[in-house]
């Protein structure tokens, strides 16, 4: 829409993102984006894992009746007469806001894509629903190995950059614990 000539973009009212990722850096200091960035409603739940990524100048944090992965289902979103109930983000999602973005800040676009691209495959297809049940399902926790092998060197680095910077933003488990378990993926991802 931020990309349509003038004409078109002059109709467009309103451009919703229901929990999409945010933006690039340099889509948000566009020309194209400004002209637009009034319509723009980024909405995400409480809980958000993939609405956070990238940068936002403004979200719409909405609370969901379900945690976790699954939290994206807009038909578990929170309705209040007539809009959604309106809430602060999680403290996950915040911490991983400034622990994800902060490690996706250092890729270049393409390593970029390729993270975000990688990432919502694998965890799409071992159906991952939830961090804190996946670190504990030690049949996924494998199949999550097995993918991640099949991938190029740069991507493998990439991805376990980004599993980094998720699982340190995971409560929950003994330090030490924690520590070994992320050694040990490491350690079976690499070879």
């Amino acid at each position: 829409s931020m990309n349509c000539n003038l004409f078109v973009k002059n109709k467009i009212k309103k451009i919703y993102s229901m929990d999409g990722p945010r933006l690039l850096p340099n889509i948000l200091k566009s020309l194209n984006y400004k002209s637009i960035k009034n319509k723009y409603i980024h909405i995400i739940p409480h809980n958000s894992y993939v609405g956070i990524l990238l940068e936002s100048e403004n979200d719409y944090v909405i609370k969901s009746n379900i945690d976790g992965l699954l939290a994206h289902d807009f038909l578990c979103w929170n309705i209040v007469d007539t809009k959604f109930d309106e809430v602060k983000l999680s403290k996950l999602s915040t911490k991983l806001i400034n622990n994800i973005n902060g490690y996706l800040s250092n890729l270049s676009t393409k390593q970029l894509k390729n993270a975000i691209y990688n990432f919502d495959y694998i965890f799409g297809k071992l159906e991952i629903k939830s961090f804190s049940r996946f670190t504990s399902d030690k049949k996924r926790l494998i199949r999550l190995v097995e993918e991640v092998k099949r991938l190029d060197s740069e991507s493998k680095k990439i991805l376990i950059g980004l599993l980094d910077a998720i699982f340190n933003s995971i409560g929950g488990v003994a330090k030490e614990e924690f520590t070994e378990f992320k050694g040990n993926i490491k350690k079976h991802i690499l070879g």
